[in-house]
């Protein structure tokens, strides 16, 4: 599993979109804490690497091994 958190931004149908910290795009698949179902997912954009003083309102999916 990769080692870094990337922001991912997450587009739902609607145009609603939400912030999500996570290792792989899988992780955000997965994840309970989406403001929208993830079957409504129309696109993910990874744009940087996340650290702890970045995008303080995202969600942060926990690392996986």
């Amino acid at each position: 599993m990769a080692k870094s958190k990337f922001v991912w931004l997450v587009v739902f149908k609607g145009g609603a979109t939400q912030l999500v910290k996570a290792q792989t795009p899988w992780q955000i698949l997965e994840c309970d804490g989406l403001i929208e179902d993830s079957n409504y997912i129309i696109n993910l954009t990874r744009m940087e690497l996340a650290d702890k003083w970045s995008y303080k309102d995202a969600l942060d999916i926990p690392f996986r091994d």
